[in-house]
């Protein structure tokens, strides 16, 4: 449904409302209770302000159109293709809102299936080749044409190489990996990026018109999901706190407070001490000191630096996918092949690195496994 909406739409619509995956997919969490909602804290106010907020901007996305901002100079890039590629919006929508329903819900899936089976690769390459199966039955059944299947050295061929590598199978591997470190809800949050991306390529590169209304209603959606990233991430401070809390028992916390006051005339001593040793020491042993800070930085954020990449990765993905499709590439033999591509490139690396610590695959796990990618391939 998200390539076939793109037939029908623009690659800067499509982005703008696929912010909403990070909504439904927080209404989802908290149904499940996979997510923390404390409505008496200003931060799981402000997760459920966000989430309004994010709505309304894809509302005004939708039903806004507005002026159009005037192209500042001609479009450097030239798409050939069908002009009637973009005629039916309404289709194109449902397409996309229905796509963003079952996205979220994959996210929540997968979640769920990291548990039973935490190892990304695997899971990685067990998600390309089902899917491309699922795409290969489905594409056979409506489509029976041949040269539908034929694929020449043009931008089809560099846009399924580049999809499969890159996007269904680094990016989701990146994917999986944030997703059991931080949880669906984070990985959600960077959709935006890709907007932003995508809406300045699409009007300084490529001369797409561009609205007013599509402009307020992303900067509505931004500060919508950014209010939910800003109280999301209080979460984690307050189950610290929270299971802190529960552990430690009254006799206990007292007597914490006597060895706090006991100590702190030694940490201040020690703290005196420091600051001499800091002036004392080489050159060579702060910029050692410098660089374990900035690696310690790096990984704390690990998680959002990988999703920003993520994010332009998919941002290009858009370019590329039009392109193709306006050359006349069927979109469900381009999603086949993109899935053969991602699970020749990704089954090396999923057999060799992760052999010893894989889970033993069981009837209920493949079950699971089918339910979870037909959600991907939907």
């Amino acid at each position: 449904m998200y390539f076939a909406s793109l037939r029908y739409t623009s690659p800067t619509f499509l982005a703008s409302i696929i912010n909403t995956i990070a909504s439904v997919t927080f209404v989802i969490a908290i149904v499940l209770r996979l997510e923390v909602l404390n409505l008496r804290n200003r931060r799981g106010l402000a997760k459920v302000l966000g989430t309004l907020v994010s709505l309304a901007g894809v509302m005004t996305m939708t039903l806004y159109k507005g002026p159009i901002v005037r192209n500042l100079w001609h479009p450097l890039i030239h798409v050939e293709g069908k002009s009637s590629i973009h005629e039916n919006w309404l289709k194109g929508s449902i397409l996309t809102v229905a796509s963003c329903i079952t996205w979220s819900i994959w996210y929540i899936v997968q979640a769920i299936t990291l548990k039973r089976y935490p190892a990304q690769l695997s899971l990685t390459t067990w998600m390309s080749f089902i899917g491309a199966a699922q795409s290969a039955v489905f594409t056979v059944c409506i489509e029976h044409r041949r040269a539908a299947w034929t694929i020449g050295f043009n931008i089809d061929l560099w846009s399924i190489l580049y999809a499969g590598v890159v996007c269904s199978g680094l990016i989701i591997f990146i994917q999986l990996w944030c997703t059991e470190e931080k949880g669906p809800v984070f990985v959600t949050m960077f959709n935006p990026i890709s907007t932003i991306l995508v809406a300045v390529l699409a009007y300084f590169v490529l001369g797409e018109r561009l609205y007013t209304g599509s402009i307020l209603g992303a900067f509505i959606v931004i500060l919508g999901l950014y209010l939910l990233l800003w109280g999301k991430e209080g979460d984690e401070v307050y189950i610290k706190s929270e299971e802190s809390s529960y552990q430690t028992t009254y006799e206990e916390h007292k007597d914490n407070k006597i060895q706090k006051i006991t100590s702190a005339k030694k940490d201040v001593l020690h703290e005196l001490k420091l600051e001499k040793d800091e002036r004392d020491q080489p050159v060579e042993v702060m910029a050692q000191e410098a660089c374990s800070n900035l690696g310690g930085v790096y990984r704390n954020f690990k998680p959002h630096i990988l999703m920003v990449l993520a994010q332009v990765a998919f941002a290009f993905l858009h370019f590329l996918t039009e392109a193709s499709f306006n050359h006349g590439m069927n979109p469900h033999v381009y999603i086949t092949y993109r899935h053969i591509v991602s699970g020749l490139v990704m089954f090396p690396f999923a057999y060799v690195l992760e052999r010893k610590q894989r889970p033993k695959l069981t009837i209920a796990l493949f079950l699971n496994f089918l339910f979870f990618l037909f959600l991907g391939w939907v």
